[in-house]
């Protein structure tokens, strides 16, 4: 059996670091509970006992005083930081963040649609390991993270497209149950990837975090990945009220970048670029005229390692985007523009009935407020859209010309093909 270890204290972390001023409740309980049975066959450890350490109480927003953003480059304390999902777009970026910053990386990741090329440059780095695991494998999962001190759980299925709805719901419940349990279990600061599909078709505008979730109907399946969500946020949430465990959930809106998904997984500006560089008509979803706020990655990536450092926002749910509202139409034509081309974009439109088959409830606008991130962790976007499309621009360019064809393809499908 495992000694018990001591678990290094996350704010503690943070203080030590040199602060840069310019960077379904029983089904619920039944998951987790769950987790907890099959951890206690596997014996990857000896529990931290309950009530050990204090809960985190919210923190007040305070409207006077806006915290710097950024976070020390030679922490006194490096962490050991497990990121599931570390071979995808958003998990590799956080690897590289987190190292560059002297922390030590676990990169958990089952590679069904991430990809090695996204870390192995770390491969050989004495501050990052990678083990291929899928999290919904409780036993491998405790036995990849056992040395970590904390959690990011970005590891997740998004909105089912063209079907597979299932997996989605599985991979999303089962693997923030497992995460927060492991956790639990060595008092480890967890930080949940959210979504900002969870506001549906709220017409209250800007989307803040108090505000009211505005879900479709069950029999209409992309917002399974919502409600997979919200149910992660509320069983984080319990977990932090039940054992005191620092959690924090944080809504993304509209990430992109470079190692974006090239399907529609990534977003519609991954396809917008793709079919600007191939001299194809982009696909318009409906009249085009419905609109988000797309986040540039390094931008998130910011906010997310904030989140873990310092403990403002343990306990709390917050937005992380883009307030930078645009119309679909218009982000055809500035991905038209960033390709370097001039005019105007050929635009191809297309029905929702197309893809789905189904019905397919589309959200007319998406913007978030980002009040309390600024205000407890002094977050906020630094890259404006146009500038964001620039840089990403080149990746994607020459992405095109070395990818296999199969990345392309929307991981549901690829399921299908493993």
């Amino acid at each position: 059996m495992a000694v018990a270890r001591k678990r290094l204290d996350i704010s503690e972390v943070a203080a030590s670091a040199t602060m840069d001023p310019g960077a379904a409740v029983e089904a619920g309980a039944a998951v987790a509970a769950g987790a907890a049975r099959e951890l206690e066959a596997v014996a990857t450890g000896v529990a931290t006992p309950a009530g050990s350490r204090t809960a985190q109480a919210p923190a007040t927003a305070s409207t006077d005083k806006v915290k710097p953003c950024g976070v020390g480059v030679a922490p006194l304390h490096p962490l050991t930081v497990a990121v599931t999902g570390s071979a995808g777009f958003i998990g590799s970026h956080v690897v590289d963040r987190l190292l560059a910053l002297g922390h030590r990386v676990c990169g958990v990741d089952n590679l069904s649609y991430g990809l090695r090329e996204n870390f192995e440059h770390h491969l050989g780095h004495p501050g990052f390991s990678f083990h291929k695991v899928d999290v919904r494998d409780l036993a491998g999962l405790a036995e990849a993270t056992d040395d970590c001190d904390a959690f990011i759980h970005l590891a997740a299925f998004k909105i089912p497209r063209y079907g597979n709805a299932l997996a989605t719901l599985q991979v999303n419940h089962a693997g923030a149950a497992h995460v927060l349990e492991l956790a639990r279990r060595g008092c480890r600061k967890v930080v949940l990837a959210s979504t900002s599909d969870v506001y549906g078709m709220s017409a209250a505008l800007p989307f803040d975090e108090e505000g009211n979730l505005v879900l479709g109907p069950s029999t209409v399946k992309r917002w399974s990945y919502a409600v997979s969500k919200l149910f992660d946020e509320h069983l984080g949430l319990a977990y932090a009220e039940e054992y005191g465990l620092p959690v924090v959930a944080l809504r993304f809106f509209g990430t992109y970048g470079p190692r974006h998904h090239l399907s529609w997984w990534g977003g519609p500006q991954s396809v917008f670029f793709s079919c600007c560089l191939e001299g194809k008509p982009i696909p318009i979803h409906g009249d085009g005229l419905q609109t988000r706020s797309f986040t540039f990655i390094d931008d998130l990536v910011e906010g997310i390692v904030v989140a873990l450092l310092r403990d403002e926002a343990d306990g709390r749910v917050l937005n992380l985007g883009s307030q930078e509202e645009v119309a679909i139409l218009e982000l055809a034509r500035q991905v038209h523009h960033a390709c370097g081309n001039e005019g105007e974009p050929r635009l191809e439109f297309v029905p929702y009935s197309s893809f789905t088959g189904q019905r397919y409830d589309d959200v007319r606008r998406r913007v978030p407020d980002c009040t309390l991130a600024a205000q407890l962790l002094g977050w906020q976007v630094r890259v404006r859209l146009a500038e964001g499309l620039a840089l990403t621009a080149p990746w994607h360019r020459l992405s095109l010309t070395r990818r296999p064809e199969r990345m392309r393809e929307e991981p549901a499908a690829l399921e299908a093909t493993r």
